[in-house]
């Protein structure tokens, strides 16, 4: 059954060649009621956190952009279908499914820090963890029975084949890095909004922040592992599959200067121009780097990234504009990751 005439809105497709969106976006009498049933649960948890929190329509925002900054980045590594045309926002992102993981991730964060306001932070960031991911990955059991979401080829070349409750048991560790990436952007761009007893430091621990950095740009280097390759570097470099930590030390070190140059010069300022600050810089000079990689075989995109290239590339270096563009991207989750649990460090929180 085709649902696509219900609703009539004017859609811009984004799409500027036909092959990047050759998915299928016929509204499914499934995925239609998986629209209705969790779009209507998702409104009524915004409307309850609405009624509990200050600030709610920039809580929101500021959730709803990790979640697109997520899904933009790691958009070659699935496909979202079914959704009708109306749904998408750009190529197979939908504003419906960002909106659900929106009320989710809200609607957990304010019932923990109403319940246990009076426990450490870290407690609560664990209880955050638990329940986003439990919730997470049964909802990715839902899309993926529905026919709603499909993994790209070179994510199912690294599955084991091992599932649970219908979906592949590697889910739980991207659903698990996405909740930890979503919430620590969250908690870090509203620290001022839950009047948190933040001191503004100089003197920051070099070895917590390179260590943050580490554990940061490994999670998320293990996630998209499928998504781009490492090549042409010596044998011993490569500590998992294709994943060499010549590559991955060169973002963990130029996360860790971004961090404290940054809180160095401008430690007065508010999170969110030290996080912006921090994405401007790490990305000005990650771009000539992750440029080099590519044009010397280092870094090579996979076939589903690569087809969902425009054919558009940078001046001078000549890289796809999409991996220009996935650049801050990717250091805007690391960096709030960073920054979030450094300053709950710090202030032992």
């Amino acid at each position: 059954m085709d649902f696509s005439s219900i609703i009539k809105a004017p859609v811009i497709d984004p799409c500027l060649l036909g092959s990047l969106c050759s998915f299928d976006k016929t509204l499914t009498s499934q995925a239609f009621l998986f629209e209705l049933i969790y779009g209507l649960l998702s409104l009524a948890t915004l409307f309850v956190v609405y009624k509990m929190v200050n600030r709610f329509f920039m809580r929101f925002v500021i959730t709803f952009t990790g979640v697109l900054l997520f899904e933009l980045f790691t958009a070659p590594m699935w496909t979202n279908s079914h959704l009708g045309k109306f749904a998408y926002i750009y190529l197979d992102i939908s504003w419906i499914l960002s909106l659900i993981w929106t009320a989710l991730f809200l609607g957990v964060t304010t019932l923990v820090d109403t319940l246990l306001k009076k426990r450490k932070e870290y407690l609560r960031f664990a209880v955050y963890l638990i329940i986003t991911t439990a919730i997470v990955f049964s909802a990715e059991s839902v899309v993926l029975s529905v026919g709603i979401r499909e993994y790209s080829l070179e994510v199912k070349e690294v599955l084991s084949g091992t599932s649970f409750m219908g979906t592949p048991i590697e889910a739980l560790y991207y659903v698990s890095v996405f909740s930890l990436l979503i919430i620590s952007f969250y908690k870090y761009m509203t620290l001022d909004y839950d009047k948190r007893p933040i001191i503004p430091s100089k003197k920051k621990s070099t070895l917590r922040i390179f260590i943050l950095s580490l554990i940061g740009v490994f999670l998320f280097e293990l996630m998209i592992e499928p998504m781009v390759y490492n090549r042409n570097l010596p044998s011993w470099s490569y500590f998992y599959r294709d994943i060499s930590f010549l590559v991955s030390i060169v973002w963990v070190c130029l996360v860790t200067l971004s961090v404290l140059v940054v809180e160095d010069l401008f430690y007065t300022l508010s999170a969110r121009w030290k996080f912006l600050l921090s994405v401007g810089l790490t990305s000005v000079v990650a771009f000539p780097l992750e440029s080099l990689f590519m044009n010397y075989g280092i870094r090579v995109y996979g076939p589903t990234a690569t087809q969902s290239f425009s054919g558009f590339n940078t001046v001078i270096t000549h890289i796809p504009v999409e991996v220009a563009m996935a650049i801050p991207l990717y250091f805007a989750l690391i960096l709030a990751f960073v920054f979030y649990h450094d300053c709950i460090l710090e202030s032992r929180l």
